[in-house]
């Protein structure tokens, strides 16, 4: 969950700023802002804790370990 806080501040962040969730509109608008490579850097950080990308894969094995086993 500590990955996704960074994609949530971004996306809140521009939904607030910009009164639009339309990434079409996103854009055009972030276009205007100084903070494009700090949104990027966010996203990347946030998306490599899901997907997970090494070295933000810690939590993956931990989730394997405990995870129960299928019965079929």
């Amino acid at each position: 969950m500590f990955g996704s806080i960074f994609a949530l501040f971004v996306f809140i962040f521009l939904y607030l700023n910009s009164g639009s969730s339309n990434f079409i509109f996103f854009s055009d608008y972030i276009n205007y802002l100084d903070l494009e490579m700090l949104f990027f850097l966010l996203l990347f950080f946030g998306f490599c804790v899901k997907v997970p990308i090494v070295p933000f894969h810690i939590w993956l094995p931990e989730a394997h370990v405990e995870a129960p086993t299928t019965v079929l």
